[in-house]
């Protein structure tokens, strides 16, 4: 079976299940996950991991993700976004990009943001959204997230483009719906496009019936392999003597390692070492396809 990461341009309406459940049945395999939900009224960017490459999906941890999205004044919705019921905000008077941009300031960097009610966020062991559907309403604490920059452009008549780079945990909907409020009126999201995660972006990004075409050829090109996986990482070469340590589970002799280091055997890439000095230690070990001879 075939190992490694797909990025997927996801489609709007899909969620990031369906997805999964989708490239399952394309590679035919149950091991399939994602590194990062995907709401299903956003596209873009979803990193999809088949396989041994399944065992990776804690270790990639890029802390900061790139949205692009399109926020319009003047309405205000149960969900925040164009998704849900969206009545026009009857106090909504002129603003201005000059308006805009002047509050730009204070919702970058470090923000504190209530997360919305529909959001997988749980509350006593229920999500949020479920409570909402009931109609119940409950008290949120705000989380502080990061927005490392913030980009704004006027597309029409109260209606702007937002490019976000933000910490994972961040709710784009919640942002602009801040936004309007600090402008003193209401705004909700009408676009969401995540075009980076995890060091990835829509330039390596394939969609799903691109996917389904390449594998009924036989080409697997879509599919980035588990030793082109981590490329910010440093890597260490195995010996022979040390691979056979590693695949019987016995403590390796290894240089000092700073942070996560990739160990690489033949061009494989057969485990996640880290530590320093004695506290060196494998942190995960991807042997099975090596010993199947398998390409990875």
């Amino acid at each position: 079976m075939e190992s490694g990461l797909i990025v997927i341009n996801k489609a709007a309406g899909m969620t990031s299940h369906d997805v999964v459940n989708a490239v399952r049945k394309i590679m035919g395999t149950k091991k399939v996950g994602h590194s990062g939900t995907l709401d299903p009224m956003a596209t873009g960017v979803l990193n999809v991991f088949v396989g041994q490459a399944t065992r990776t999906i804690q270790y990639h941890s890029e802390p900061l993700k790139r949205y692009i999205g399109v926020l319009t004044l003047g309405y205000t919705s149960d969900t925040l976004d164009a998704w849900g019921r969206v009545t026009p905000w009857e106090d909504h008077g002129p603003v201005t990009y000059e308006a805009v941009l002047a509050i730009k300031e204070k919702f970058t960097g470090d923000i504190r943001q209530i997360p919305p009610m529909y959001s997988a966020v749980r509350h006593k062991g229920k999500r949020l959204y479920q409570l909402a559907r009931e109609g119940v309403e409950v008290a949120r604490e705000a989380r502080q997230v990061t927005v490392a920059s913030l980009e704004i452009r006027h597309r029409a008549k109260d209606t702007y483009e937002l490019d976000i780079l933000c910490s994972k945990g961040t709710y784009i909907r919640s942002l602009m719906d801040d936004m309007a409020r600090a402008l003193g009126t209401r705004g909700i999201m009408t676009a969401l496009e995540r075009v980076e995660s995890d060091g990835y972006s829509l330039k390596e990004a394939v969609t799903l019936e691109e996917v389904a075409q390449a594998r009924d050829r036989g080409d697997f090109s879509f599919l980035i392999p588990m030793a082109a996986l981590f490329p910010r990482y440093p890597q260490m070469l195995l010996s022979d003597e040390a691979f056979d340590h590693l695949s019987h589970g016995r403590p390796l002799d290894l240089p000092p390692m700073e942070g996560l280091t990739r160990l690489m055997y033949r061009g494989h890439l057969v485990g996640l070492g880290e530590g320093l000095d004695s506290r060196n230690r494998v942190v995960q070990r991807f042997l099975s396809e090596v010993k199947n001879g398998s390409h990875i």
